[in-house]
């Protein structure tokens, strides 16, 4: 009985992008913790004498929302890069790099260790992937139509 195997795209049986995808799990996780923190967070930016509470309950909605979404989004690009194809790869590269311009801004105006921490990490997987970028086009070339 033949068995199934884990990587039907990749015939060597490893994992080209594990950074990227330890990097996606560790950027979910980041999300998920500011999820959580919303509510503290955003006390101080609202002037509770001129705010009513809908807009801050709106605004407060918006973040969690867009904090759920994104750590849904690097969950499932994880998952994604386990079998990867071309769109997969070019997604993760777009978005990584986006991530890495928008966190070398926010480094720029404001300093931090989480920002340095996730810099590393988006830079990392960004690498992972251009590394094995010709792993990606050379398999999508083999498969038969």
């Amino acid at each position: 009985m033949d068995r199934i195997p884990l990587f039907p795209l990749n015939p060597d049986h490893r994992d080209l992008f594990v950074f990227a995808q330890i990097s996606c799990y560790l950027l979910a996780a980041i999300q998920f913790l500011s999820l959580i923190g919303i509510p503290t967070t955003l006390a101080p930016i609202f002037d509770l004498q001129h705010t009513t509470l809908p807009d801050r309950i709106v605004v407060m909605l918006n973040a969690a929302a867009t904090n759920a979404i994104f750590a849904v989004g690097y969950c499932l690009l994880a998952r994604l890069l386990r079998n990867c194809t071309l769109l997969t790869w070019r997604v993760a590269v777009a978005l990584f790099s986006v991530n890495a311009l928008l966190i070398g801004i926010s480094l720029l105006v404001k300093p931090a260790l989480l920002g340095f921490c996730t810099a590393a990490l988006t830079i990392g997987a960004v690498a992972t992937l251009y590394a094995g970028r010709h792993n990606v086009i050379s398999i999508i070339q083999n498969i038969e139509i």
